[in-house]
C-alpha cells in the first residue's frame, strides 16, 4: 500500500500556548459576590452568551453557536478557572458513567491506526483512544482554554484548535472519527456540516462512532425509568432537565439513520441506554 504524506494542522504545544484571561479570570474569586454569581449560573438563572478577550477572537476562528454557557457554566468552557475544574467536575456529575463510556467509545477502534476525536474538550476520551493502542490520535475542539488542559495532561495525542465542521485535515485522513456528547451541543444545521466534514476526511470503510446523552432521559417518565434503571435513571432524568442545553431537543428530534444514510454512512449500531446513546456508522 502506498504511504499517503497528509496536510495536518499543527498540533498545540502547550510550552507556546498563551492565553489571556476570560472574563471570569479577571475577577476576585471566592470572594461573596462571585460566589453568588456562580451559583445562580449553575442554578440555571441568566445563562446566555460568553464574552471573549479580543486576542482570542483574533486568533482562533470559534463558531457562534459555541459561545454559549453549556452545562451551566459561567462564561462557558473559556476561562483557566473553569477549565481546570470543569473535567473533575463532569465526570462527578456523571456518578462514574463516563469511565465506561469512553472505554467502550475507544473500544470500538481497536487495531485501528489513526482516529480524530471530535470535540475532544480536555482530552480524556482522546487518551482513552491512545490507551487501547491507537497509534496515531489527534483531539479538537473550539475551546482553546480546554485545549491548554489537554496539552498539559496527555502528551501522547497530538491536539488542534478547529470546530467539527472545518477540521483542517486532508481528505480520507483517518479510518476513524469519534464524538462523545458532542453533536448535541451543535444546531442541526452545523451538525449536517459536521457530518459532511467527517466522510470527507473518513477512508473509504471507516468508522463514525457518536455517543450522546440518552433522549430517555428527557422522554421518559421519573417512575418508568426507575423501574428499568433504578435510580440511576431518576437522577440522569433529573439532570438532563437542569443544565442548559439548548441544541439538544433538535438532536434527539433526528432520524439517525436517515441522517447518516443520507450523508453518505451505513447505520450498524443504534443502541439507547442511560445515560447515554451509543451510534456506529461506517462510511459507504
Amino acid at each position: 500500500m502506498k504511504n499517503l504524506t497528509y496536510q495536518d494542522p499543527t498540533p498545540l504545544v502547550y510550552e507556546n500556548i498563551s492565553l489571556p484571561p476570560s472574563i471570569i479570570d479577571t475577577q476576585s474569586l471566592w470572594t461573596p459576590i462571585f460566589l453568588f454569581r456562580f451559583i445562580k449560573k449553575n442554578l440555571g438563572f441568566d445563562l446566555g452568551k460568553i464574552t471573549l478577550p479580543k486576542e482570542i477572537t483574533a486568533q482562533y476562528n470559534i463558531p457562534s453557536y459555541a459561545l454559549l454557557e453549556f452545562h451551566n457554566l459561567p462564561n462557558g468552557y473559556y476561562s483557566k478557572f473553569i477549565s481546570n475544574g470543569y473535567l473533575k467536575g463532569f465526570d462527578v456529575a456523571m456518578i462514574g458513567e463516563m469511565k465506561r463510556i469512553r472505554r467502550e467509545l475507544a473500544s470500538e477502534f481497536l487495531g485501528f491506526q489513526s482516529v480524530l476525536d471530535l470535540g475532544c474538550g480536555g482530552g480524556i476520551s482522546s487518551q482513552a483512544l491512545h490507551d487501547f493502542g491507537i497509534p496515531n490520535v489527534w483531539g479538537l475542539d473550539p475551546s482553546p482554554y480546554l485545549l491548554v488542559v489537554a496539552t498539559r495532561r496527555f502528551g501522547n495525542v497530538n491536539f488542534v484548535q478547529g470546530s467539527a465542521e472545518k477540521t483542517g485535515f486532508s481528505d480520507q485522513r483517518f479510518d476513524g472519527i469519534s464524538a462523545c456528547w458532542v453533536f448535541h451541543e451543535i444546531p442541526p444545521r452545523y451538525a449536517d456540516l459536521a457530518l459532511i466534514e467527517c466522510s470527507r476526511i473518513l477512508k473509504p470503510g471507516g468508522k463514525l462512532v457518536i455517543v450522546e446523552p440518552s433522549k430517555l432521559q428527557l422522554q421518559g417518565r421519573p417512575f418508568e425509568l426507575f423501574k428499568k434503571f433504578g435510580l440511576k435513571g431518576v437522577y440522569f432524568s433529573w439532570l438532563s432537565k437542569f443544565v442548559f442545553e439548548p441544541y439538544v431537543k433538535a438532536w434527539h428530534a433526528r432520524d439517525i439513520k436517515q441522517w447518516l444514510t443520507s450523508h453518505g454512512f451505513e447505520l450498524l449500531e443504534n443502541k439507547l441506554g442511560m445515560p447515554d446513546h451509543k451510534i456506529v456508522a461506517q462510511k459507504i
